[in-house]
């Protein structure tokens, strides 16, 4: 069961840390063996895990300091309201992990696997990234900061009220994802695809747009003023109410002149 993260927190020892490995290792194969890894409420300290089988692990309110995951199973952990602050992650996963209200500012994320993760309300300040994955997570209400998010997919994420206000993503996927209400105000989504995407109430305002696919996306009520959408691509996708300050040339060539309209028809295909 799960400590109450009002409980002090118990620092486990190097020592304490290996054994538990080992005991989950032998529970994931056999549950009557071993013991299933419970970190929950406690500190990990100076530790590295590289390559190791902590699928299903309980991590809840736990504090990591100067702890490296790389390439580990971290597959269904559970990591709800952990301080994963600088945590090094690379080309660990993270599939069907529950990572709600987790704090992984500043942490190292190259390649790392997220597929179907609950990352509900998540804090990626400064976060570095290198085509990470997010395909079918939810990411609702997360944070990201100052810093990059270039090359990600987030092909089917549920991205309903994402943050990505001043930060570059560029060269992401966004297919078919739920981006109600993002801010994507003063970032940067260059050559991005967002085919597919519900964009309802999104708001790009002041958003470097040049070269991003916004084919058959829903674009109701999305706002555009002031972006930049040269060589952008709009076709077939819904305009209901969709607002911009640029003539955009539905067919992806560059931008001219001066206009604030409300387009209320769709494109033709």
């Amino acid at each position: 069961m799960t400590k109450n993260n009002t409980e002090p927190k118990r620092e486990f020892s190097s020592e304490e840390i290996s054994l538990m490995v080992k005991n989950h290792e032998l529970w994931l194969k056999d549950n009557k063996q071993g013991e299933k890894a419970d970190f929950s409420n406690g500190i990990l300290r100076d530790i590295w895990l590289p390559s190791e089988n902590l699928s299903e692990a309980n991590f809840e309110n736990s504090i990591f300091i100067h702890v490296k995951f790389q390439w580990s199973n971290l597959t269904k952990a559970n990591f709800k309201n952990a301080d994963l602050r600088w945590t090094v992650l690379d080309h660990a996963n993270l599939s069907e992990a529950d990572l709600t209200n987790a704090d992984l500012s500043s942490a190292q994320l190259y390649l790392t696997n997220f597929t179907h993760s609950n990352i509900t309300k998540v804090n990626f300040h400064v976060a570095q990234f290198d085509r990470t994955v997010f395909t079918n997570a939810n990411l609702t209400d997360v944070q990201f900061s100052w810093g990059a998010v270039r090359n990600l997919n987030f092909t089917n994420a549920n991205l309903t009220n994402a943050c990505f206000q001043r930060v570059p993503a560029d060269d992401c996927l966004f297919i078919n994802a739920n981006l109600t209400n993002a801010n994507f105000r003063q970032s940067g989504v260059e050559r991005s695809i967002f085919n597919g995407a519900n964009l309802t109430n999104a708001n790009f305002t002041d958003c470097d747009c040049r070269g991003a696919s916004f084919k058959s996306a829903n674009l109701t009520n999305t706002d555009f003023t002031n972006a930049n959408l040269q060589w952008a691509y709009f076709n077939g996708s819904n305009l209901m109410r969709f607002l911009l300050c640029s003539t955009v040339d539905l067919n992806g060539n560059s931008n001219i002149g001066i206009e604030s309209q409300i387009i209320q028809s769709h494109t033709k295909k």
